[in-house]
């Protein structure tokens, strides 16, 4: 008498972190409080930054109408898209705010290089 087994099933293996899936997440997280902290200088002032009124008057001098609701919108996606970032919550749409935002930021800077002059009294973005 001749038995007949089932077809043998594949073992399920279980995900490893990778050394790709570890740079992304330190990626991510530097990104993230990097921008956070720079969101909480617009708003708060903390790091040494201009606050809501320094980051105003900062885009009153670049043209920007309604400079203090601008400087609102820009802290607060800073600071709630780098955290959002940091912490893996709607990661597209977290990541898609800090673009933009940093696209109008290069669109500001263009020309003038990647850090304030030494000695500088302006509030860079």
């Amino acid at each position: 008498m001749t038995m007949i087994s089932a077809p043998a099933r594949p073992t399920e293996t279980v995900p490893t972190t990778t050394p790709y899936d570890l740079g992304l997440l330190i990626l991510r997280v530097a990104v993230g409080l990097t921008m956070a902290a720079h969101g909480t200088q617009k708003l708060f002032g903390w790091f040494n930054g201009g606050g809501l009124t320094g980051t105003a008057a900062f885009f009153t001098s670049t043209g920007y109408p309604a400079a203090h609701t601008m400087a609102t919108i820009a802290g607060l996606t800073e600071t709630l898209g780098g955290l959002a970032l940091t912490l893996g919550l709607l990661t597209p749409l977290a990541a898609a705010a800090l673009v933009g935002t940093l696209l109008n930021a290069l669109a500001i800077k263009w020309g003038n290089g990647f850090f304030a002059p030494k000695a500088s009294n302006t509030n860079s973005y």
